[in-house]
């Protein structure tokens, strides 16, 4: 709750940036589809500082959600993950 905050939750990212690969399953439960951006942003943010199998995952289904903005982040967090194969054709839909 406090991570979808506009003020506090930046300082909760900012620190949840240095966390290790035991955040990403609270990132995962904090995060639904129908967080609003902002969480979600910051869920992208985060996860691009936690480069494991798991937060890759997040950072994919967040490439998927209908917000452009989210996709965005999601895809900009992405860039900096090793490609995958089997994510290929799930990356292809979403650019067609």
């Amino acid at each position: 709750a406090q991570l979808a905050d506009p003020v506090a939750g930046r300082e909760v990212a900012n620190a949840l940036k240095t966390g290790r690969a035991e955040v990403v399953p609270l990132l995962r439960d904090a995060w639904h589809p129908t967080a609003n951006r902002l969480l979600s942003e910051r869920v992208a943010a985060i996860c691009t500082t936690i480069r494991t199998a798991d937060s890759r995952q997040l950072l994919t289904t967040l490439a998927q959600q209908p917000d452009r903005a989210v996709r965005g982040a999601a895809l900009r967090a992405l860039r900096r993950f090793s490609n995958i194969d089997a994510d290929d054709a799930t990356f292809r839909t979403l650019l067609h």
